[in-house]
């Protein structure tokens, strides 16, 4: 018998109608078993459908991090990599791919030459767009009540700049400092730790801090949309 298709509110566009459960993070980014921990919020079939290509990309650069730990978390998100990259219909993103892949030189913690490796160039937009989706579909679940369309959910990437300028600028450490130091701490086993912290003078501007597979983290924002 086919299952009933629900009705409700898409969390990220606000449309009321049929909806589908969509994961947070994208379950593409985690093996199997840690999935039965990841939250799902309602979305609707056109926006459900929009994030595949993102999701993947988002996938595809976090398992080109040199510095994942050793697990069986890190070995899905590469082995994943490499199947979807042998597809027929992947030819362009192969090209891409190594269009933005270059050599870099790489050194220990004590400046000490260790030869070169791949580094990927990213399309932080597509990573920003997830990351900001992520944020949304989090608010909904962790607060109990979606966000709101004029406010808009927005994310700053902590470690994809070279110099530091992001994670080292005094806003986003201010931040960092009062969302860890007062917010809501959720873990989820070794894939995914957040927190989050309403702003006192508004119920719907919070502050985020998440981190993925113990490596890649961003601070994010959810604040009134410019006028």
């Amino acid at each position: 018998m086919p299952r009933r298709q629900r009705t409700g509110e898409c969390v990220y566009c606000g449309r009321t109608g049929p909806v589908t459960a969509d994961h947070v993070p994208p379950k593409c980014l985690f093996p199997r078993e840690s999935r039965l921990n990841l939250m799902t919020v309602d979305a609707c079939n056109t926006c459900n459908s929009s994030f595949k290509q993102d999701d993947e990309y988002f996938r595809i650069v976090l398992s080109f991090r040199s510095d994942l730990p050793q697990n069986e978390n890190s070995e899905f998100l590469k082995s994943q990599t490499k199947r979807s990259l042998k597809k027929v219909e992947a030819k362009g993103l192969r090209k891409s791919l190594r269009a933005a892949t270059s050599l870099r030189p790489l050194h220990s913690e004590g400046g000490i030459y260790l030869g070169h490796a791949p580094s990927l160039k990213i399309q932080s937009s597509r990573i920003i767009r997830t990351s900001d989706r992520i944020i949304r579909g989090l608010y909904s679940k962790l607060f109990g009540v979606s966000l709101p369309q004029i406010y808009e959910a927005s994310a700053v990437l902590l470690d994809l700049q070279r110099d530091g300028s992001a994670i080292n600028h005094p806003d986003v450490q201010e931040s960092l400092k009062l969302v860890v130091g007062t917010g809501v701490h959720k873990k989820y086993g070794d894939v995914l730790d957040v927190y989050a912290l309403h702003v006192e003078d508004d119920p719907f501007s919070s502050m985020w801090l998440v981190r993925l597979h113990e490596v890649f983290s961003f601070i994010g924002y959810t604040n009134p949309r410019d006028a």
